[in-house]
């Protein structure tokens, strides 16, 4: 099992996980071999070719899904207004600039001490909302069908 510890963020390769603050965060199994393939080479120029090789073991990856994958790590570890973990170098690759430390697993950091639990669907407000809101959409497209259907029948 590797952690490596980015700023406030673990990083539990075997896991496929992000923690921080001890909120853990699942990431998907590309952007974490991405990841784990960016840090390997920290402050290094790592090609798209290097990446699909070594994160998609060589099997066929478009650009896209390349670029996605490090946008995907981008905003998971907030790396938005922030200095550049991530560097994109111009018809080249990507640079992870970050300040990494190997950390012993089971060891919490020093700005956590509580256990963390991995964070289910149901247990974010944002997913709280989000249903809310699909739930009012499909009531309201209903609703109008309903009427729709009213309208129609009396002609």
């Amino acid at each position: 099992m590797m952690v490596y510890r980015i700023g406030e963020v673990d990083f539990d390769t075997d896991a496929s996980e992000i923690r921080v603050r001890g909120m853990a965060t699942h990431l998907q199994p590309q952007v974490s071999s991405v990841l784990a393939c960016l840090i390997r080479h920290r402050g290094e120029v790592v090609s798209k070719d290097t990446l699909v090789a070594e994160a998609w073991k060589g099997r066929y990856a478009s650009d896209e899904s390349v670029t996605r994958c490090v946008s995907l790590l981008r905003a998971q570890l907030a790396d938005r207004d922030q200095r550049h973990l991530i560097e994109t170098i111009a018809k080249k690759g990507y640079r992870f600039n970050g300040p990494v430390e190997e950390v012993t697993p089971g060891h919490c950091s020093a700005s956590s001490h509580t256990e963390y639990q991995p964070q289910s669907a149901g247990d974010s407000p944002k997913t709280a909302v989000n249903l809310l809101i699909t739930a009012a959409v499909i009531f309201l497209m209903l609703s109008a069908l309903g009427v729709a259907s009213d309208f129609f029948t009396l002609r």
